[in-house]
Parts: C-alpha cells; sequence; structure tokens
C-alpha cells in the first residue's frame, strides 16, 4: 500500500523535529548551537514550501488547511509537529527528551519546545508570550495546558 504524497510530507516534517534531539544534545555539551538551528529552520521553511505547493497541485493537505485557517506561526506550526511526532513514530520522541535521570514522562512541555526551537532565554520568553498572548492552538482547545 502507497502512503498518499501529504501523508509521505508530513511524516517527513514530522521527522524534522527528531533532529532538534541532536541540536539539544549538542547544547547539553556546551557546542554553539545558533547555527544549527537556523539550518534546521531552512530545512523547515523548504518542507513547508514542498507541501503548500503539493496543495496548490490539487492534493488536499489537512496541515496547511488548518495552518492557514488558523493562521498559525511557525511556532505555532512547530508546536503541531512537535505533538505529532510521537503518534507517527514513537521513537522519536527519545529524539525529543532526555530521560537520563527521569522516571517517567509527563508529557511534551511548553519549555521543552522552546528550549528546542530556540537558543536564548530571550527569544524563548518572546515565543512563550506569542503563544500565551492568544494562539488559536490555545484558544480554541486544540491544545490545553495541563499543570505537571
Amino acid at each position: 500500500m502507497n502512503a498518499s504524497p501529504a501523508i509521505v510530507l508530513i511524516v517527513e516534517g514530522v521527522r524534522l523535529v527528531s533532529q532538534l534531539g541532536e541540536i539539544r544534545a549538542a547544547r547539553r555539551l556546551g557546542e554553539g548551537v545558533a547555527g544549527l538551528l537556523g539550518e534546521w529552520r531552512l530545512r523547515r521553511e523548504e518542507w513547508w514550501d514542498r507541501l503548500v505547493a503539493l496543495e496548490a497541485s490539487g492534493v488536499r493537505v489537512g496541515l496547511v488547511e488548518v495552518a492557514r485557517r488558523l493562521v498559525l506561526s511557525d511556532v505555532e506550526l512547530d508546536l503541531v509537529l512537535v505533538v505529532l511526532a510521537p503518534h507517527v513514530d514513537p521513537e522519536l520522541l527519545s529524539a525529543l527528551v532526555d530521560r537520563e535521570g527521569e522516571f517517567y514522562f509527563r508529557g511534551i512541555t511548553v519549555d521543552l519546545l522552546l528550549g528546542l526551537l530556540f537558543h536564548t532565554s530571550e527569544d524563548r520568553l518572546v515565543a512563550r508570550q506569542d503563544l500565551f498572548g492568544g494562539s488559536p492552538l490555545f484558544r480554541m482547545h486544540l491544545l490545553e495546558l495541563v499543570p505537571l
């Protein structure tokens, strides 16, 4: 059975998320990651452009439709990809989460996401304010914040 081109591209996007785990590991080793994050963002933008082009060719791509209707920012789209990751491939979760010293995993947190996507605390703070300042993902209850 062949997967649709849209599914193949969405899986590719989710796999991009797993590369954030490598960037996080480099950061923990004290290596500079600004360039790595910049390269990752370029790959993510190229992936998104291919997904949008696929939809423009007449293939229905639900993720593009949702992103357009909700006017999702790049950070919100990345959040959706991170949340989808363990559902597409459960092993991808281990690439995102350092389980060393943890007894169990409580879920994908905003701090985890922002720590993966942004190198500086200032960038993380701006992104956090954008998310909580009216993100349609939270406003429409597509995602919810739960206390840990």
